[in-house]
């Protein structure tokens, strides 16, 4: 029956006693209800291998298994869709059972399952031989595929998929050398979009090959040296060792490296020899010789060469030239023949005075260089020399020359003389003290300084010098050393200047004395210079008022000049006026000029030209006398000028004026008194 409301009616009743009884009159009835069925349900299904056809799922249910739909899910919780999985791993399905009018629908639990990943293997790889390097690592080759598991149908690559061989390593059963070493493969895996829905189901299968002994070298190190030096201490180079591994790894025994050079062998090349190892299994050994090449030494000199100077008469010195390697050979010339590299060299050590080369020469061999030097020396005459012993004299006498411990006859005066002085004859000392000679003694010859000194009568002189002066004389003070004089008047003159006292220099320095001043006379004579003061001028602008008439004469302003004593000078000096802007003013505010300089030949012809400044103003002539002006020369006692007074200008020094009437002064106004 199905779910829904219910109503029982009894209509009668049966049964033996049934007469004895009788319903109620209004009848007999009573409702009841069918409900709809709870249900469940589950889901089964088996499991496959990717790219396999999906399996079908199976569902058992109280009510309705055969409309149960089913779901997938690649987790328990889902989500869940229609689909079955396309990809390899645990996956999950459930039933959906629909509800009808009599029971109700239902959904199973998730079901887990498994697509299982496709098997497959690689192929194609094989393992290459090596040079030993002290690891089992082993090359690879061939080129790898995909390839299906014999025996496993659900196996191989699916057509289209991206799954391809990701390398891995291979390994010798041993790092050492030897042949048809195994080798196995390890840590390959599978690559591409779709490895993960494949396994790998073994590595690649294994292989043999060989590891080759290692070629190292030994190479013995080649060295420079130069005759005479010690062997060095050698060594060599281990070349093409495994890395990680040393000379210990590679060969046995002890090495040994052979020379045949020794100290002072000769120069040429030696052969270096390596010797005295084996190589180990997994090395062959090449013993590479290095070369010892000794050079010719560099030669030196370890004494001089020199050649010490010396005086006729004395003791030859002994030339020094010695080497490090060979013996020097000497020879001799003349300087200038030395220095024109001709044939005037000889092994003779020179015995006449003069200048002279000694080269020194070391013939190079097989073992050491050649050296060459030259070194300058003299020899000179022994000389007596005549001193005039005193710087007012004039003229000389040559000097005696011969050996050492020769004599030689003193000269007389000869040129030698000293106005206002008798000459005497010589002494050895300056002051004639020394042991005195005539003209014709002899004198023997010492080598040290031989020097004969002038005696004069008398001893001393004051002698006066002019210094620059144009014209006059001043006579000497003569007399003995020790004598005191009294200075003399000036009797020179110098135009432009004055006289200013003596000194004992040209340029002033030192004590200056004056005319009358005490002076002692001093062995040989002394000299005095006249000292002279330039005589400057000075001057100023004065007077005024100046006129300037329209037609140009003008009135000029003069200044007044005063000499290096303060006189007023009437003559002996020019003056010449002029404007700032080079034209006469017609109005004020204009700068003018007055220089004054002295003429040559006068007594103030060195002295230095003065100018003044004043400035041009417009303005009425003054009632009162104006001021004088200052002025820029030397300082000395100012006396003022009228000058050209006149009605209409004002002249002043800086910060005076001249006031303009009419125009057309000259460009320049010059005055000049004699």
């Amino acid at each position: 029956t199905h779910a829904g409301e219910y109503v029982a009616t009894v209509t009668g009743l049966t049964g033996t006693k049934s007469s004895s009884y009788r319903l109620p009159a209004e009848g007999l009835s009573h409702g009841w209800r069918v409900t709809v069925a709870g249900n469940s349900a589950t889901a089964a299904i088996d499991d496959w291998t990717y790219g396999q056809p999906p399996a079908a799922p199976t569902a058992i249910a109280g009510f309705g298994a055969a409309t149960a739909t089913f779901e997938y899910a690649d987790a328990a919780e889902g989500p869940f869709a229609p689909d079955p999985p396309t990809s390899a791993g645990t996956h999950w399905v459930r039933a959906v059972v629909p509800g009808t009018d009599d029971y109700e629908g239902v959904e199973s639990p998730a079901k887990p399952f498994e697509v299982a990943r496709r098997p497959v293997l690689i192929e194609g790889v094989a393992a290459a031989g090596k040079v030993y390097d002290g690891t089992a690592a082993a090359p690879v080759s061939g080129e790898p595929v995909i390839v299906r598991v014999p025996g496993v149908p659900a196996s191989g690559p699916v057509a289209g998929d991206d799954v391809a061989p990701a390398p891995g390593a291979a390994s010798f059963d041993s790092a050492s050398a030897g042949t048809g070493r195994a080798v196995a493969f390890s840590g390959w895996s599978l690559s591409g979009a779709a490895a993960a829905n494949y396994e790998l189901a073994a590595q690649p299968a294994g292989a043999t090959a060989d590891i080759s002994p290692r070629p190292a070298r030994v190479v013995a190190r080649s060295y420079a040296a130069s005759y005479g030096d010690e062997p060095p201490a050698y060594v060599a180079d281990w070349e093409n060792l495994a890395p990680g591994e040393g000379p210990a790894d590679a060969a046995e025994g002890t090495l040994s490296l052979d020379c045949a050079y020794a100290r002072w062998s000769d120069a040429g090349e030696y052969p270096i020899v390596p010797s005295g190892v084996a190589a180990t299994a997994n090395y062959e050994l090449e013993l590479v010789p290095g070369a010892l090449s000794v050079a010719r030494a560099g030669n030196r000199w370890v004494a001089g060469p020199s050649m010490a100077s010396w005086t006729l008469g004395e003791p030859v010195p002994a030339p020094v030239a010695q080497a490090a390697f060979g013996e020097a050979a000497l020879s001799f010339a003349p300087a200038l023949a030395a220095q024109a590299d001709g044939d005037g060299w000889s092994p003779d050590v020179p015995t006449s005075p003069g200048s002279y080369v000694m080269r020194a020469e070391v013939e190079g061999t097989r073992n050491y260089t050649g050296l060459s030097a030259e070194v300058p020396f003299s020899v000179s005459a022994a000389t007596l020399s005549y001193d005039a012993n005193s710087p007012l004299a004039e003229g000389s006498v040559p000097p005696a020359e011969g050996a050492v411990g020769e004599s030689v006859e003193v000269a007389g005066a000869g040129g030698l003389a000293w106005p206002g002085h008798s000459f005497l004859g010589w002494n050895a000392a300056p002051d004639g003290s020394g042991d005195a000679y005539l003209p014709g003694d002899p004198f023997t010859l010492t080598g040290g300084p031989d020097v004969l000194y002038a005696q004069w009568l008398p001893a001393g002189e004051l002698r006066y010098e002019g210094n620059g002066a144009d014209s006059g004389e001043t006579p000497p003070n003569l007399g003995n050393a020790g004598d005191v004089v009294t200075v003399a008047a000036c009797g020179f003159s110098r135009v432009g200047c004055r006289f200013a006292g003596w000194g004992g220099s040209a340029d002033g320095s030192g004590e200056r004395v004056m005319p009358g001043d005490a002076v002692t006379l001093v062995a040989g004579g002394q000299r005095l210079f006249a000292q002279w003061e330039v005589n400057e001028i000075s001057a100023a602008l004065a007077g005024g008022p100046f006129a300037l008439p329209a037609d140009g004469s003008g009135a000029r302003p003069r200044p007044t000049v005063l000499g290096w004593d303060g006189r007023v000078l009437s003559e002996g000096v020019d003056y010449e006026l002029s404007w700032a802007d080079n034209l006469a003013p017609t109005a004020g505010g204009h700068r003018a000029t007055v220089t004054v300089t002295p003429l040559p030949g006068t007594e103030h012809a060195l002295a230095r030209p003065v100018t003044l400044e004043f400035d041009v103003v417009a303005a009425a002539a003054p009632e009162q006398e104006p001021e004088p002006a200052l002025t820029t020369a030397p300082a000395g006692p100012m006396t003022p000028s009228t000058g050209d007074a006149g009605p209409g200008a004002v002249v002043a020094l800086l910060g005076g004026a001249i006031a303009v009437a009419g125009c057309g002064v000259g460009l320049r106004r010059r005055r000049r008194t004699r």
